[in-house]
């Protein structure tokens, strides 16, 4: 029976990838990239999305100098970097190599004004006080020698400043605490930080144009900036992608980015559920926003999402939808433009959230027997939903629910009384899960999606 299990969920997987989610948007989101390219007055922008049955939309709009932008290029993630590094902290403490609630003086150190007793957790959720490196001493050398290598040990014994506030006593972003913790997941894995990044993240996730900028050969081309005064800067920038290190040196195409936030957040794929809980743990930063391990909690027009955002002279934003199970990244290659990208990314959003749950959902049947007519609502649904058969009298319908990542949930009805059945979230969980209905008497099967939200 296991076995008739699983090839059911390989056919579901099949069939949902064969639908290919992303035709049901290339046009509107090609002509809405375009429309806000010309209308913001940004030189290049690219964006990516990957839905739920992993079918990708990609696409581009402007130029990189005298070419023309697209989607394949190795655009500078900045900070996106950091939900990487999170991740792969959350990963060693489920091989039980670290706790998060270690202190760092426990693994690395010590560095000048860095309190050996700061938790791992207090950095990852930029709540242990330590200063930013980023200073007026390391933007000199930034500014005047672009060629300047920095080596990240002599970055922390020179340029961090005294400490913002005690440890745990208040937030602010730092970039010294993934500097740090980039130190932390060498002296763990005992070879170098790119290395792991490699093998624990970006190879698992068949992230195959993803990398540490300036520590790996490059397999894309990469466009370079364009600044506020309207020149094209074509050059490359070793001193700025070296100092950012593990705060912020990831190059990648949108597609993959997106893939990488799609998966973390799915559960089970890159993290275990629970580290997914404690990645999602945030302090509170008002507005509707919050800070986790390493991500970003924000809610727009009453949804959360999950992510971070990007800045080097490229501007990136990457978020995670549980509502639509959708990442979607957004990024331009012109200085100062961040708050342009935030308003593609919101666009984009917008139509995401408006048009998936008018796409039918994914159905499988025989040739023999016609599917059966269901109807589910509200979906998404917040606390509970509601399966309504069109044929109340059908009997010998047996119920199965998968979530998002096919593992068969511990609920099984063998049929359903009077054609309605109500599912709870608090049975199920939040995200994203496919119902199987059959009907052992005709044949006739039925999948469809359901969404519980927060």
């Amino acid at each position: 029976m296991k076995s008739l299990f699983t090839l059911l969920f390989a056919l579901l997987l099949v069939t949902a990838g064969q639908s290919q989610i992303s035709a049901h948007f290339t046009d509107t989101l090609n002509q809405k990239l375009v429309q806000l390219q010309t209308q913001l007055n940004l030189k290049g922008v690219s964006a990516a999305v990957v839905f739920s049955d992993s079918s990708v939309w990609k696409s581009a709009a402007g130029n990189f100098g005298s070419q023309q932008l697209v989607p394949q290029m190795h655009y500078e993630m900045g900070s996106n970097t950091k939900t990487m590094v999170s991740a792969i902290i959350l990963q060693m403490e489920e091989e039980g190599l670290l706790s998060i609630d270690d202190s760092v003086g426990a693994h690395i150190g010590p560095f000048p004004n860095v309190d050996p007793g700061i938790t791992l957790r207090q950095m990852l959720n930029m709540t242990s006080g330590i200063a930013e490196y980023i200073n007026d001493s390391l933007v000199d050398i930034l500014t005047n020698d672009i060629n300047y290598f920095f080596d990240i040990d002599t970055v922390l014994q020179h340029f961090i400043d005294p400490p913002d506030f005690s440890p745990g006593t208040s937030w602010n972003y730092s970039n010294s605490n993934y500097l740090l913790l980039g130190k932390v997941i060498e002296a763990v894995d005992n070879q170098p930080f790119h290395t792991s990044l490699r093998n624990r993240m970006i190879h698992p996730a068949g992230l195959s144009h993803t990398l540490l900028s300036h520590y790996e050969p490059e397999n894309l081309p990469r466009p370079a900036y364009w600044l506020t005064n309207g020149t094209y800067w074509d050059v490359d920038y070793p001193a700025f992608l070296t100092a950012a290190w593990s705060a912020g040196a990831i190059i990648a195409p949108p597609d993959d980015l997106a893939s990488w936030v799609w998966q973390l957040h799915r559960g089970n794929s890159i993290l275990t559920q629970a580290s997914l809980d404690k990645l999602r743990d945030v302090e509170p930063l008002g507005g509707g926003l919050g800070y986790g391990l390493g991500m970003f909690q924000k809610v727009y027009n009453g949804r959360t999402y999950y992510g971070h955002g990007g800045t080097t002279l490229h501007h990136s934003e990457m978020d995670y939808s549980p509502t639509g199970d959708f990442g979607v990244v957004t990024v331009s290659i012109e200085q100062g433009t961040g708050a342009d990208v935030g308003v593609i990314q919101k666009a984009l959003i917008d139509i995401l959230e408006a048009e998936l749950p008018n796409i039918p959902p994914v159905g499988i049947g025989t040739v023999e027997a016609q599917n059966l007519a269901v109807t589910i609502a509200p979906n998404p649904a917040t606390d509970y939903t509601t399966i309504r058969l069109a044929d109340a009298s059908a009997t010998n319908i047996g119920l199965r629910v998968f979530n998002s990542s096919g593992q068969q949930m511990q609920l099984e009805l063998n049929s359903i009384t009077s054609g309605v059945l109500q599912l709870n979230k608090q049975d199920l969980g939040t995200g994203l899960f496919l119902v199987e209905l059959t009907d052992s008497n005709t044949g006739a099967r039925q999948v469809a999606r359901i969404v519980f939200t927060d």
